[in-house]
């Protein structure tokens, strides 16, 4: 194989995908077009597609079950691609406008054309065709549909950045306002800034201040806007203005017994019974989430906490942003889940930020400013763009797997997973700061910190290998912060270009491992790491005994203990082959027909080779119980 196009080393990452018989077909960032002696029609429903959800590539001269073709006339077909980019009447906007974003590539002796279509920014969405907003696409899985009206005008609620809380809700007063809420907010800004101008003002001239009240000096209307109405109203007062409102928080045990039929363990809701406003959601649901970090944890009355770390610092954080970032027009409302083993924090709306830049920092764009300043005055959400920071560095101090995040367009969502569990143990953090110095550690940003956990878990690793543990970076940043951390000291590299390993100073751990205790050394296997799972549930099942004991094992019995393992939660299937004591590829033929058979949903639906691919029961097969 030999690329045309030498210059643009990003080609050859095709060829490893054509090599690779799992990922050399279609899906979710992967689009094949014949096109061999002229374009096919659908090219452009394609790339509108990608450029309106997560971005791809497309490929022409490839059939759909990944056959080569080769294109025929490629450079004459080339230019018409670029001609036609470039013309607004058919595509809205050309994203691949940068060198080397669409070319030719030789790969087994075709010629195939390359386009690369970045995600759009929401500055840029819709992306559509033929002058018609109608004719816009978004990708799922392997196909391209025609967005929906409500996917339409959530693009163009992001685009305007008109955000619906700050606008002024009329025949609303303070009748409509909880006090209890109002004064509590107030106390809680008070403890927190006493020496803050606005905490004199009286309580409209406040509340107007912070974008929950107008006053329209030409008309004399005034009243409250949405943000005021959804933070402090009584549910009344939401319900009648605002009939959409939700926020739910659900509570799973870490066994639930399969005969009580119970979805939940606890709920906290608007039921009717209190005023589920923002504010008073907020403080109902907060202590509940950081009851699953190890250290105790109380606010003072200033917002101050006792025994507080930086991870329940992260946890507030998170659960914030998860209310100041929502699209208040979207569908499902605001959805917090706890399970044993994470937290989940669901907002309607998309990412206003790409979700590689989201993990550089520094860059934050608000969806709901007026919910920001509130929850700013209280000292719970951090300037703008150190907030992901903030929970980044909780998680790594506590050296637990880091957050991540996801991303639905059916509803439009934004999923925020917090996992309770560790990377290496932390008094094994000591030994990472001595080989590459205590002070040059603690001067890292926290991806860079997470780099080299992941390195002195695995003892060495390349580029692809962190990759697949840590999904969230983008590849060029990875690329270089591992330099900067080679040119620092902190890391030693062996090999060259795509063969190319890193390990930490005085090679791999070196007499380290030999002060390792047992567990301490098992503990830094990531595998081998979920076996704190063993401890935290407190008994198999009886099917689950049965599969650890016998080497061969009936599959309905299998079957079984696989739903009553993923029962209510969400288990991978590393994890899963570790209780179960199989081989995870073994295992894997097992889970396949069970997905395909309805019995068990998957986590990442659209990426099932997916590096933390998850398993969860929708329900059991009908056999007779063993």
């Amino acid at each position: 194989m030999n690329t045309t196009t030498a210059h643009h080393p990003w080609l050859a990452d095709i060829h490893d995908l054509c090599r690779s018989k799992k990922a050399w077909k279609e899906g979710l960032h992967l689009e094949f077009k014949k096109s061999e002696n002229k374009l096919s029609a659908s090219l452009w429903e394609s790339y509108s597609a990608f450029a309106n959800t997560e971005g791809g590539m497309i490929l022409l001269g490839v059939k759909d079950n990944g056959t080569l073709l080769g294109v025929e006339n490629a450079p004459q077909q080339l230019q018409n691609i670029l001609n036609t980019l470039n013309d607004t009447r058919k595509v809205s906007s050309n994203l691949s406008a940068s060198a080397g974003m669409v070319d030719m590539l030789e790969v087994e002796g075709k010629t195939l054309i390359v386009i690369r279509v970045p995600k759009a920014s929401v500055q840029e969405k819709p992306i559509y065709l033929n002058n018609d907003t109608t004719q816009a696409y978004f990708r799922q899985h392997e196909g391209d549909f025609r967005c929906r009206p409500e996917m339409l005008q959530q693009m163009l609620r992001d685009k305007t950045r008109r955000s619906k809380t700050d606008e002024p809700l009329y025949q609303t007063s303070w009748s409509c306002i909880d006090m209890a809420s109002w004064q509590g907010y107030r106390n809680r800004v008070r403890n927190f800034t006493p020496e803050h101008p606005w905490v004199a003002l009286d309580d409209q001239d406040a509340l107007e201040r912070l974008g929950g009240y107008f006053r329209e000096p030409d008309t004399g209307r005034e009243g409250l806007t949405l943000a005021g109405l959804l933070m402090f109203g009584t549910l009344e007062a939401i319900e009648k203005h605002y009939p959409q409102y939700q926020v739910n928080y659900y509570e799973y045990n870490d066994v639930a017994p399969r005969e009580s039929g119970r979805r939940w363990d606890d709920r906290i809701y608007a039921d009717g019974s209190w005023h589920a406003n923002l504010y008073q959601f907020f403080f109902r649901v907060l202590p509940r989430l950081t009851e699953s970090l190890k250290r105790p944890f109380r606010l003072n009355p200033d917002l101050s906490a006792q025994g507080e770390t930086t991870a329940h610092r992260a946890v507030r954080e998170a659960f914030a942003n998860a209310i100041v970032h929502a699209d208040y027009e979207g569908d499902g409302g605001i959805i917090i889940r706890r399970y044993p083993e994470r937290l989940e924090l669901i907002n309607p709306g998309t990412l206003l930020v790409p979700k590689e830049r989201i993990f550089r920092g520094g860059i934050s764009v608000c969806r709901n400013l007026s919910l920001q300043k509130m929850f700013q005055r209280m000292g719970l959400v951090e300037k703008t763009g150190s907030g992901v920071d903030t929970i980044m560095r909780g998680w790594m101090e506590q050296c637990l797997m880091p957050p991540r995040v996801n991303e639905d367009f059916q509803p439009a969502q934004v999923t925020w997973i917090l996992p309770f569990v560790g990377i290496i143990p932390l008094r094994d953090v000591d030994k990472l700061k001595q080989l590459v110095g205590a002070a040059r550690y603690e001067s890292l940003p926290p991806h860079k910190r997470l780099i080299l956990l992941v390195i002195y878990m695995r003892k060495q690793a390349g580029h692809s290998e962190i990759r697949e543990l840590l999904p969230m970076l983008h590849p060029a940043d990875l690329t270089r912060w591992l330099s900067e951390l080679a040119d620092a000291g902190c890391l030693v590299s062996e090999g060259r270009t795509r063969a190319k390993v890193y390990h930490l100073p005085q090679g791999e751990h070196g007499e380290d491992d030999e002060q390792m205790s047992q567990p301490d050394a098992q503990m830094s296997h990531l595998g081998a790491q979920m076996s704190q799972l063993d401890a935290q549930m407190p008994q198999f099942s009886e099917s689950v005994l049965k599969v650890r004991k016998t080497r061969k094992i009936n599959q309905k019995i299998m079957e079984t203990a696989i739903c009553d393992l993923c029962r209510e939660k969400w288990i991978i299937n590393t994890t899963m082959a570790h209780i179960l004591q199989r081989e995870k590829r073994t295992l894997q033929r097992i889970l396949s027909p069970m997905v395909s058979h309805g019995f068990l949903e998957v986590r990442f639906p659209e990426e099932l080779n997916h590096p933390q691919q998850a398993y969860r029961t929708l329900r059991y097969p009908q056999h007779p119980e063993q």
